[in-house]
């Protein structure tokens, strides 16, 4: 009897709790829809994420007879999702008409604003207009100051940039304002040249044409006067951090372009001393991993010596986490031994800590080369 009551004490506690706890739910419920309706955004039933305002229009407007402060205002603070604001920099560009003399300011933020479009807004609708922004591009920055180059460069990669690098055809033009970029002594023109080379290149068809602009020359050259580079950045006045950073970037987009025009420029890198300049850029910026790895993919397509494999082996093994630069380095190594089998001696060591390295990498590509720089040393 003590045990049944102790129970239906139990019992009835429980069921109290549960009444209060839905009497307070209810009373809490009651409360909610009796309080104003918040001023804030309103929610969306569906995702119960906020609805951002209906974008704004400006104001202002702009004609032929619109001063140069004005046509700059017009084309300020443009973000990626202001894609209500392309028909201002229509317009702003139209009045310029190839002239940035009238308005260089307002050039500069145009074509600044429409890189940023393409790359949000108009990021999914801009194949059809391709060529129409890629033309209004260049023939707005077409002999304008640096800043404005490297702006009207940004649109074209933003239209050429192909993540699957299968290629979009360029029309000449737009191929020859690029190339120029790259013979620019600029370092920020020249980076952005080099990157929009990189995947214009993937089209065999821009590739020809650019290599008969002597792309291939001018890269070459930026890589072996990217001492002078610095010091020309130095004399206009670029802090240290900004300037080492340009010239780094420069390096980096230069193997990565170089790499893409090995296929029918091989004997030219070669002869140009490539596969030294490669290296020197690779030991100049030996901190940066990306570079690492982008040079040593360069140089598995060029013939290297036994001694430079054994230095790039040592550099590799000073990133034993960044999976590129792993696999790149087995890729050079297995190379070596597969055209020298006598350096095999000179690789053992070195080459057995990277394809380690390699083997323990989450990568499954570097996994793969790793275990074939193993099998190549130990036959």
């Amino acid at each position: 009897l003590l045990n049944f009551a102790a129970m239906e004490k139990k019992h009835l506690a429980l069921v109290a709790g549960v009444t209060v706890a839905t009497g307070l739910a209810a009373w809490a419920l009651s409360r909610r829809s009796q309080l104003p309706a918040s001023k804030g955004l309103p929610i969306a039933k569906s995702t119960k994420s906020r609805v951002p305002p209906p974008p704004v229009e400006s104001t202002i407007k702009v004609s032929a007879a619109s001063t140069p402060e004005e046509l700059a205002k017009a084309v300020e603070g443009i973000t990626k999702q202001h894609g209500h604001r392309l028909q201002h920099i229509l317009d702003v560009v139209e009045i310029i008409s190839g002239n940035w003399e009238r308005a260089p300011a307002a050039a500069e933020l145009a074509l600044a604003g429409l890189s940023l479009l393409l790359g949000g807004a108009l990021k999914h609708s801009m194949d059809d207009d391709r060529e129409t922004f890629a033309d209004l591009a260049v023939k707005t920055a077409s002999g304008a100051p640096p800043a404005t180059r490297a702006a009207a460069i940004d649109v074209l990669l933003q239209l050429y940039k192909d993540r699957r690098r299968s290629g979009i055809p360029a029309p000449r033009d737009v191929l020859a304002f690029t190339a120029e970029g790259v013979k620019d002594r600029n370092v920020d023109v020249l980076q952005r040249a080099c990157r929009c080379v990189f995947f214009m290149a993937a089209d065999v068809s821009n590739r020809e044409v650019l290599r008969s602009l002597g792309v291939v020359e001018a890269i070459m050259s930026a890589l072996r006067d990217e001492g002078g580079l610095a010091a020309a950045q130095h004399e206009h006045g670029r802090q240290d951090a900004a300037q080492e950073t340009g010239v780094t970037g420069v390096a980096l987009e230069c193997c990565a372009a170089l790499r893409t025009f090995v296929d029918k420029s091989k004997q030219q890198i070669i002869d140009g001393g490539g596969v030294g300049l490669v290296i020197s850029a690779m030991q100049r910026h030996g901190r940066v991993a990306e570079l690492q790895s982008r040079g040593l993919a360069l140089l598995a397509a060029l013939p290297v010596t036994a001694e430079q494999a054994c230095a790039l082996a040592n550099t590799a093994k000073k990133f034993p986490r960044h999976s590129g630069v792993l696999r790149a380095a087995c890729e050079v190594l297995c190379d070596v031994t597969r055209s020298d089998p006598g350096s095999k001696d000179l690789l053992r060591d070195s080459g057995f800590e990277v394809s380690k390295l390699a083997c323990a990498s989450g990568d499954r590509g570097a996994r793969d080369w790793g275990m074939k720089l193993e099998r190549a040393l130990k036959v």
